[in-house]
């Protein structure tokens, strides 16, 4: 359990069960509560919708994009840095603000620095990362002296922030800490917190019989009353803790080796 490896100062074993017993009880008697459904879109949200789809066409997972109140979207993500979020806040709580940092469709390329250490017929290389959200993908157009050679390359996400649906309710898919920062800025007004968010395919609440840790969160998510992204700021539904510092770093290692051929 995380509360006995992360949390500052740790929690034993008997002291996780104790605290996560207190907001479970908590969590169980709560009440079913609409869910937040898509919005009309204004004509300047029309405009943007068009614009926005036809610059990310070559994305095969974006469906649509639509207006949304992040106040009570189902959540799948459980934690949030906050101070994290509050770096959005300035940024997300305009209209033009949240399309900027919400809705990129060409965003500027991260700060990410690399070392290596080669010894014989081994290399490894660390790309130090300022987040998570990284991938080393294959890329085949890419070019070595004029050939394309294909090769891997570290890159960031995507960046928009997207909800996935089953048809029957939407879910906050990715964007978590920028969607918590547009709710708390605008906390009480749902037509200046509503904003526009990416729908993206995703087969989540849909595909049953997902690895055990996934099957949990997607029935937790299908519950009545699933958590919502308001939970967060509830001190009865969410706990705030001090966790231990975290960096991010991409480990890439080759080595030559012989294997015993069989053929």
């Amino acid at each position: 359990m995380w509360l006995t490896r992360e949390a500052r100062p740790q929690f034993t074993e008997q002291e996780a069960i104790e605290k996560w017993e207190q907001y479970r009880s908590r969590i169980d008697s709560l009440k079913p509560e609409p869910l937040c459904q898509k919005l009309p879109l204004s004509n300047a949200d029309q405009q943007h919708r068009k614009v926005f789809l036809q610059e990310t066409a070559n994305r095969g997972d974006l469906l649509d994009l639509i207006k949304i109140d992040p106040m009570c979207l189902p959540i799948h993500q459980l934690r949030v840095i906050v101070p994290r979020y509050e770096t959005y806040g300035p940024k997300v709580k305009t209209r033009n603000g949240w399309i900027t940092t919400a809705l990129p469709t060409n965003p500027p390329a991260p700060q990410i620095t690399m070392n290596y250490v080669q010894g014989g017929t081994m290399t490894e290389v660390i790309y130090e990362l300022p987040h998570g959200e990284f991938v080393f993908p294959f890329i085949p157009q890419m070019h070595l002296n004029g050939f394309a050679t294909g090769g891997f390359m570290i890159q960031q996400g995507n960046r928009t922030v997207e909800v996935t649906t089953d048809g029957k309710r939407y879910l906050l898919w990715a964007g978590y800490h920028r969607s918590l920062a547009r709710l708390v800025s605008n906390i009480g007004d749902g037509n200046e917190r509503a904003a526009l968010m990416a729908v993206t395919r995703a087969d989540f609440l849909a595909t049953p019989n997902q690895a055990p840790e996934m099957e949990a969160k997607r029935l937790l998510c299908l519950r009545e009353r699933p958590p919502l992204l308001k939970d967060f700021l509830d001190d009865d539904l969410c706990m705030t803790l001090n966790l231990q510092k975290q960096r991010f770093i991409y480990r890439v290692k080759g080595n030559i080796e012989a294997l015993e051929d069989t053929t």
